[in-house]
């Protein structure tokens, strides 16, 4: 049975999962996951999302994503 789409209005929170192909690793430096942060920070920003935290893990990310703007995480993500 398919799950019902996510509700993207303003207000809402959402933890979202973003993981590599084939358990590859994401970041190979601590460089790395700062620039992902910075870039994440400012293109969240631009599309109506406010991250509230995350984990970054070798091959995966999480984040906990509070939408300001209707369809916000969509164009976030």
């Amino acid at each position: 049975m398919p799950h019902r789409p996510r509700q993207d209005l303003a207000g809402t929170i959402h933890h979202a999962i973003m993981r590599a192909r084939n358990r590859e690793a994401v970041f190979a430096h601590d460089g790395d996951r700062w620039l992902y942060l910075t870039l994440l920070k400012q293109w969240a920003a631009s599309c109506g999302c406010i991250i509230h935290a995350w984990a970054l893990l070798s091959n995966h990310v999480h984040l906990l994503v509070e939408v300001t703007k209707d369809h916000g995480l969509a164009r976030c993500l």
